[in-house]
């Protein structure tokens, strides 16, 4: 089915990676369109305690170290899948919060996932391919991932007020899982001896990953 797709390339792992991106901006677009409105009208949340909340939430940047460590010992894909896996797990668990604690306890939960599978992704679309388009694997990532989630946005204003918020975080948290399980299916043997991410890992989440989670979390 991904071979009708050659427009994205040549490469069958960097189309399984858009997919799996794809699934991953779906569902992560309709939770950011869900959130605040679910914290304001589902929790109660006060000011202060979202204040609280985002601080806790933006930990999980801080240990981009122990994520570049990670790399040494897990394939990049490996670890990108199960970054979604974490993630999904607690968006879904959304579902069925009803206070503060439980919200800022799975916020954190599914924080770690992100700040994971962020700065891998790139990395992913980096080497899933033959060099001199690194600029337009990062393209097709980052525009495909927009597509999804303008498709996901559009999904939540059609359904939240039939079905409510809570279902549509469960459909999110199956989108993200779902992202995940197709990032496992990157077949390229990207050696553990041969990571070179590590400083990369870092140097992409201080340059490209937290800004976006700043600007997000000043909406």
């Amino acid at each position: 089915m991904l071979t009708r797709f050659k427009f994205l390339g040549e490469n069958r792992d960097f189309r399984v990676l858009i997919l799996g991106s794809a699934l991953f901006s779906l569902g992560f677009f309709m939770y950011n369109v869900l959130f605040t409105n679910f914290a304001a009208d589902e929790i109660n949340i006060l000011p202060r305690e979202l204040g609280i909340l985002e601080s806790v939430r933006e930990i999980p940047g801080l240990l981009s170290v122990l994520i570049a460590a990670a790399t040494m010992f897990l394939l990049e894909p490996r670890l990108a899948g199960i970054a979604l896996l974490l993630m999904a797990f607690g968006v879904t668990n959304y579902f069925h919060i009803d206070d503060v604690t439980g919200l800022v306890m799975f916020s954190l939960i599914w924080s770690v996932g992100f700040h994971s599978w962020a700065p891998v992704s790139l990395s992913l679309a980096l080497r899933l391919g033959p060099k001199g388009q690194e600029g337009r694997r990062l393209g097709l990532l980052r525009s495909s991932g927009n597509v999804a989630g303008l498709l996901g946005i559009g999904i939540v204003f059609l359904f939240a007020t039939s079905t409510g918020m809570r279902p549509l975080s469960i459909v999110s948290g199956i989108l993200i899982a779902m992202g995940g399980i197709v990032i496992f299916r990157v077949r390229s043997q990207l050696e553990s001896h041969d990571q070179r991410i590590v400083l990369r890992t870092i140097e992409l989440l201080a340059k490209e990953v937290r800004p976006l989670v700043e600007k997000e979390a000043g909406r």
